[in-house]
């Protein structure tokens, strides 16, 4: 009633629809953040000094960063629904409530239901293209990596449909 939260209803299946709930703007205003204020102002910063290409080039040291910390956890599983368990759960640990889910028989969705870094992603696109690019990396070549839904879209999501390739 308050204007906090909204809902949307979604077919999945038979029976009722599923109803999804996501925070409103003004839902947003309710948990402060000033963190983002910094990040966009060190973005700035960043691109006054240093350019465009050295913000691409920090963005890439991160990106190797991220991924030789995510195949710590990742490379020790065995299964393609395991490794993206571990990775979800690396994620839901720094903000992105992650979770896997089955998309059709051969193939996986990695849904992130909250984006931490939002206002930077919004200022900084090279962040959204690395994310999917960290992903790639740490699922290896033998699986296909599709983003399907985008939070900076419009969509009340990010979701990441996993494919294994088949082999030729």
């Amino acid at each position: 009633a308050a204007g906090l939260v909204e809902s949307e209803d979604q077919r999945e299946g038979r029976g009722r629809p599923r109803k999804y709930w996501r925070l409103t703007p003004r839902g947003h205003e309710r948990f402060p953040d000033r963190h983002s204020d910094l990040t966009l102002d060190l973005l700035q910063s960043m691109r006054d000094v240093f350019g465009d290409d050295g913000r691409e080039r920090l963005i890439a040291h991160r990106e190797r960063a991220i991924v030789a910390n995510y195949r710590k956890f990742v490379r020790t599983q065995d299964s393609l629904r395991q490794k993206l368990t571990a990775l979800a759960r690396i994620r839901s640990r720094e903000g992105y409530m992650a979770s896997v889910a089955e998309d059709t028989r051969d193939s996986f969705l990695l849904v992130e239901n909250h984006c931490p870094i939002c206002a930077a992603a919004t200022a900084c696109q090279g962040l959204c293209r690395s994310e999917l690019a960290v992903f790639r990396a740490v699922l290896g070549t033998d699986v296909t990596v599709e983003r399907i839904d985008h939070i900076l879209a419009g969509a009340r999501r990010c979701a990441y449909r996993i494919t294994p390739r088949q082999p030729r």
